[in-house]
């Protein structure tokens, strides 16, 4: 199914007094803040949150199905969930319209949470498991810069007001023409 195709239950609509029951239609598809679902077509999207711990070693997590059934779905500890990643649950997702036996695919995303800047005071263990880092030779052309954290919002006001041309020197306007 898709956002905003007709759904019709025939005689599931309230019943009144001498009068059979009516029929329930759903028209639209609207986002609820306490909704994990959401779909794309067919498929249904679940999304989460887990930890990097989790990310990195496995685990298993209940998912709850339309149909009020929970099914448990693993990670095993050899297989790391990388960002962006996405797994699949098949037969366990939307129905098809006039087909309420075939389902479709459930489709899992989750979004490791990292931890906080400085969370670890000594990082020499960390390091010792995990792949060891690339050593960079510093080069004499090497220039150091600082970096900051980067807000998408932040840079379209940039760019809107001119303020990146700004620090460029160059005027918001544009690049002046060579007259001859």
């Amino acid at each position: 199914m898709k956002d905003g195709q007709k759904v019709t239950f025939h005689g599931e609509g309230v019943q009144g007094p001498g009068l059979g029951p009516g029929d329930t239609t759903v028209l639209d598809q609207k986002d609820h803040a306490c909704c994990i679902y959401l779909t794309r077509r067919r498929p249904l999207h679940v999304y989460g949150h887990i930890k990097v711990t989790e990310a990195l070693c496995g685990l298993q997590m209940p998912v709850s199905t339309l149909d009020n059934r929970t099914i448990d779905t693993a990670w095993h500890p050899r297989q790391i969930f990388k960002c962006g990643d996405s797994k699949c649950e098949l037969n366990e997702g939307m129905q098809t319209y006039h087909r309420p036996c075939n389902k479709g695919r459930l489709i899992i995303e989750n979004k490791v949470n990292f931890p906080e800047n400085g969370f670890l005071l000594i990082n020499s263990l960390l390091e010792k498991l995990l792949l060891e880092r690339k050593e960079v030779e510093e080069a004499d052309e090497m220039d150091q810069v600082d970096q900051m954290d980067f807000a998408p919002s932040q840079e379209r006001w940039r760019q809107h007001t001119g303020e990146a041309c700004e620090d460029d020197g160059v005027s918001p306007e544009g690049v002046q023409c060579q007259t001859s």
